[in-house]
């Protein structure tokens, strides 16, 4: 990881930027494009790129999430089936029985998941299926790019990282607070391509975050580049 970035091709995506109208995710935006140009500085090719399918990555990852989430987590007691790997019955039981009596100790992100999985499950047909194929298209299009870049380049959430929410929080602040991250994170989750967070700045105390996205099984260059950055400036100023 100590050979730099010098000659490497890394694509800022466009449509990783400019999620939220808030002032704060602007100044994360500019924190990331100034991240960016160390990396140029080093060494490294930076191009502005375009992915217009990037901006569906959620809807695509919730189709599939919702229902797998329902049914491993809460129906199937926290396993799932069809792989080899180690099963722990004993485990899985004591998992299962929680669930089943302590329900309501679930967290209000949970619970609203596990609704909208219920409802997805009993009024649509195929829709986890749907949701699959449509992972296969995003995959093949995060891959063209990929071929000529050995990175994409985006801010990792819409923002700095939040503040938690307070203890007498409304049902619906604490629900936004846990789910309106996820525009550019979880588009990766499901197509599997290897991304990391690297720390570029401080916003009134809090960190700003750029995210890295490599190539399937190529995380050695993603450490190339995030180590090649953390050597060449203090973050946190």
């Amino acid at each position: 990881i100590h050979s730099g970035v010098k000659g490497m091709k890394i694509g800022i995506l466009k449509e990783g930027f400019g999620i939220s109208d808030i002032e704060d995710a602007k100044r994360q935006d500019e924190k990331v494009k100034k991240a960016s140009q160390v990396l140029e500085k080093l060494g490294a090719t930076i191009d502005d790129i375009s992915i217009p399918w990037h901006k569906h990555g959620e809807a695509i990852w919730g189709a599939v999430f919702f229902e797998s989430f329902l049914d491993q987590m809460i129906q199937g007691g926290g396993h799932s089936t069809g792989h080899k790997d180690l099963f722990v019955p004993s485990l899985f039981n004591h998992y299962n029985n929680q669930i089943k009596q302590n329900a309501k100790d679930l967290s209000h992100t949970t619970k609203c998941c596990s609704i909208i999985a219920h409802y997805i499950s009993k009024n649509y047909t195929g829709f986890y299926g749907k949701g699959h194929n449509l992972v296969r298209n995003l995959t093949q299009i995060y891959n063209q790019s990929l071929k000529e870049y050995d990175a994409l380049l985006m801010p990792t959430l819409p923002f700095p990282a939040p503040r938690l929410p307070a203890s007498d929080a409304s049902l619906e602040e604490y629900i936004i607070a846990g789910l309106n991250m996820l525009q550019n994170t979880t588009a990766f989750n499901v197509t599997g391509h290897p991304a990391m967070n690297i720390p570029c700045g401080m916003i009134d105390g809090r960190p700003a975050g750029m995210m890295l996205v490599g190539k399937f099984w190529d995380e050695r260059t993603l450490y190339k580049i995030s180590y090649a950055y953390e050597k060449a400036v203090h973050w946190e100023n």
